[in-house]
C-alpha cells in the first residue's frame, strides 16, 4: 500500500547518486555503455512473480565452502576432483545470470552495511543508514518514509509474502515491509506487518513480538486472527494451512534455531527453509488478485549468525542455503506463470576463510559429520568435568572421536571453545565477528535475468524487481 511522505528530501538521492557514480568510471566509452544498458533495461517486460532470495551474511567464500560440502557428501570417494560445477552442481549454479554487488550504506560513520540498510535498498532502490529501516534520514534529520517494492505491488493486487529463519521483524523482512527509524523496534515493526502491510504470508520466528498491544486493544496476534490470519506455531500447523493470509511464528523469542539443530533434533517442531518455501508459494499463488501474481521475499538470515559468532556451522546454514537457491529456480522454471528471481547476500559475515596456515588443507569430513552447532553442543557440554564423557558428547555430535588433552582442558574451562576446535580440525578460520565491505554475488533467473551479468550496486534489486511486476517506485 502506499506509504505517507513528509515535505523534506532524503539526504542523497538515489538517481543523482548512480548517475555521478556512472559519470566517475574511468573511460567516456566505459560510462557511455552503462547508461545505455541501464536505459535499455528500463524497458524490461513484466512477469507473473518475483522473488527475492537474500541469504544474509553471504559472500563468495560461503559460497565455495558449500560448493565443497555438497561435492563431499555427494561422493567423497571423488572427492575433490568432483568439485566441478560440471560434475556437481549447486543450487546457484542453477541461475542464468550472475555477477557482483556492491554493498555500501549512506552512512556518515560506517562504510559497511548492516543488514537494516541493504535491505532498504533491496526493498526500495536507495540508500540509507546503518539501522534504517524502510525510510532514509532528511536533510533537517528527521526521518522519510520510503515505499517498498512490497507495498508497491499489494496495492496493484498482487498477493505478497515474507519468509525468514530469523525473527520476523528482523531487520531484512522488516524493510520489506515496514518503516521504522531504528531496525531494534521490533514491536513497532510486528505492528505495520498487522495493520498496515497486511502481506498475505508472514513466516519467521518470534511470537513475542507479535504480544504486543494492538491499537484497538488485545495483542497483535488476536488482531491478525481478527483480519483472518491463521496463525501456526509448528511445521505440521504450516503444513495444515489450505488458505491464506497465514502467520507462521515458529518461536517464542529469537530466531529459528540453525539448520544442524533443526535438522538432527527429534524434538524440534519448527519447519525448515524449504518447507516454509514450498508452503509460501502455494499459499501466494491462491492470494490477491486472480489477474495477478505474487511478491514474495525469503530470507536465510542465519550464516550472518553464525558468521558473527565464528561457528564452523556457517558451511552448514549456506548448505542449506543453497539446497533452497536450487529450489526457487526449479520453482521459476516449472510454474506455469513467468517469474523473475534474484538472489544475493546482503553483506559478507565473518570473514570466512577455506584454510589456515598450512598444509593447503580444508577436513569437509569433520564438516560433513557435524550434527549440532555451537548453540547446541555449548549446552550439553556445560557444566561436564568428565574426559570420557566430554569425548562420548563431542562424537555423538561432531564425529572427532578423540579429543587431545588441550581441547579437554578448553572445554571444561569454557564450552563454547568447540567452535574453535573444530574451526582448527576442520582447516578453516575467520577474520572477524562483525561484516565485512566486500561486493558480493548475485545471481538472477527468468524475465531480464540477463540485467545482472555484470558489476551492479545493491539499489539495483530493487529496481529489478519493481520492473518484473511493473510497479513504480
Amino acid at each position: 500500500m502506499p506509504t505517507p511522505h513528509t515535505t523534506e528530501s532524503p539526504s542523497v538521492d538515489r538517481r543523482t547518486f548512480l548517475a555521478g557514480l556512472s559519470g566517475a568510471v574511468a573511460g567516456g566509452a566505459v560510462a557511455s555503455q552503462f547508461q545505455t544498458t541501464a536505459r535499455a533495461q528500463a524497458t524490461a517486460s513484466p512477469a507473473a512473480n518475483a522473488i527475492a532470495y537474500i541469504v544474509d551474511g553471504m559472500g563468495q567464500t560461503q559460497i565455495s565452502a558449500a560448493r565443497y560440502l555438497n561435492a563431499y557428501k555427494t561422493a567423497p570417494e571423488r572427492f575433490p576432483l568432483n568439485v566441478s560445477p560440471a560434475e556437481t552442481p549447486t543450487g546457484f549454479d542453477a541461475f542464468s545470470s550472475r555477477g557482483s554487488m556492491t554493498t555500501f550504506p549512506d552512512d556518515p560513520y560506517e562504510t559497511t552495511t548492516d543488514s537494516a540498510a541493504a535491505a532498504t535498498a533491496f526493498a526500495s532502490g536507495v540508500k540509507t543508514y546503518n539501522g534504517a529501516i524502510g525510510g532514509v534520514q532528511t536533510s533537517g534529520g528527521g526521518f522519510q518514509r520510503v515505499d517498498t517494492v512490497l507495498e508497491r505491488a499489494s496495492a496493484q493486487g498482487y498477493a505478497t509474502g515474507l519468509i525468514t529463519t530469523t525473527e520476523a521483524t528482523h531487520a531484512t523482512p522488516a524493510a520489506f515491509a515496514a518503516h521504522v527509524e531504528d531496525r531494534g523496534n521490533q514491536t513497532e515493526i510486528a505492528r505495520q506487518y498487522i495493520e498496515e502491510t497486511q502481506p498475505d504470508v508472514i513466516l519467521g520466528g518470534q511470537r513475542r513480538d507479535f504480544e504486543a498491544d494492538a491499537s484497538n486493544g488485545g495483542t497483535l496476534v488476536d488482531a491478525a486472527r481478527d483480519n483472518g490470519y491463521t496463525i501456526a506455531e509448528t511445521a505440521a500447523e504450516l503444513d495444515a494451512v489450505d488458505d491464506p493470509p497465514v502467520l507462521g511464528l515458529f518461536s517464542q523469542e529469537s530466531h529459528l534455531d540453525y539448520y544442524l539443530d533443526r535438522k538432527n533434533d527429534p524434538e524440534n517442531t519448527q519447519p525448515n527453509l524449504d518447507a516454509m518455501v514450498d508452503a509460501g508459494v502455494d499459499l501466494l499463488s491462491s492470494a490477491g488478485d486472480p489477474d495477478k501474481g505474487f511478491f514474495l521475499l525469503v530470507e536465510s538470515g542465519r550464516v550472518d549468525h553464525a558468521g558473527h559468532a565464528n561457528y564452523p556451522a556457517q558451511v552448514a546454514e549456506q548448505y542449506e542455503a543453497t539446497q533452497v537457491a536450487g529450489q526457487l529456480v526449479e520453482y521459476a522454471e516449472t510454474t506455469a506463470e513467468p517469474t523473475f528471481l534474484v538472489s544475493t547476500g546482503d553483506h559478507e559475515c565473518g570473514g570466512l576463510t577455506l584454510g589456515r596456515d598450512s598444509p593447503y588443507e580444508v577436513e569437509y569430513d569433520v564438516l560433513a559429520a557435524q550434527k549440532a552447532t555451537t548453540s547446541r553442543l555449548r549446552d550439553l557440554l556445560a557444566g561436564v568435568r568428565s574426559a570420557d564423557e566430554l569425548e562420548s558428547i563431542v562424537a555423538a555430535h561432531t564425529g572427532i572421536t578423540a579429543l587431545t588433552d588441550r581441547e579437554v582442558a578448553k572445554l571444561r574451562d569454557a564450552p563454547g571453545s568447540i567452535s574453535t576446535i573444530l574451526a582448527e580440525r576442520a582447516g578453516i578460520a575467520f577474520t572477524t565477528d562483525g561484516h565485512t565491505g566486500t561486493d558480493v554475488p548475485v545471481f538472477a533467473h527468468g524475465p531480464n535475468a540477463a540485467r545482472f551479468d555484470a558489476a551492479r550496486d545493491n539499489t539495483a534489486v530493487a529496481d529489478a524487481l519493481a520492473a518484473a511486476l511493473g510497479v513504480s517506485l
